[in-house]
């Protein structure tokens, strides 16, 4: 027998702590980015501050015409300002592709990673700032035990439907 208001019980019930996640280091990272000088900048601090970063990222610059190769260039190698401070590491990998298409580049970098590999691969582009938890939540998925084969394939949610086509 169904009590009315019964269908609300669970926003009355103690929020469990989420397991603790691991395999971080499985993950890599492809950012790919192209004329994206306006808002890689946000894209790059976000990266530097999640609370658990990819065992790897390579950022790649896709014939930029602006000056996106040279602020992957200065992250590579100077770090990205995040929260205050300067956080070094961000970026393990820099290439530079004449490729354009999202797509292209992104087989290109799948191509050249080890054959070996059998981790995660998180696709970025250049006008992406995910948030602070966002890589953690998504691994949580990932690896959660579940009756049937894990998921493939798995994608953040966008939270800010109204900001779709503006840089930030």
């Amino acid at each position: 027998m169904t009590v009315p208001g019964d269908e609300w019980a669970w926003a009355h019930e103690e929020a469990q702590d989420a397991p603790p996640v691991a395999g971080f280091e499985h993950v890599t990272a492809i950012l790919v980015a192209h004329n994206g000088q306006e808002w890689l900048p946000a894209t790059l601090r976000a990266i530097a501050g999640l609370d658990q970063r990819p065992g790897r990222l390579i950022a790649i610059d896709a014939a930029s015409k602006d000056g996106t190769a040279e602020l992957l260039k200065q992250a590579f190698t100077e770090g990205v300002l995040a929260r205050g401070a300067l956080v070094s590491g961000v970026i393990d990998e820099l290439r530079e592709t004449e490729a354009s298409g999202f797509t292209q580049v992104v087989n290109d970098a799948v191509a050249g990673l080890p054959g070996d590999d059998d981790g995660w691969i998180w696709l970025l582009h250049d006008d992406s700032a995910p948030g602070s938890g966002c890589l953690t939540e998504m691994l949580r998925v990932a690896t959660s035990p579940s009756p049937e084969r894990g998921p493939a394939v798995i994608v953040p949610k966008l939270l800010r439907p109204k900001l779709r086509h503006r840089p930030d």
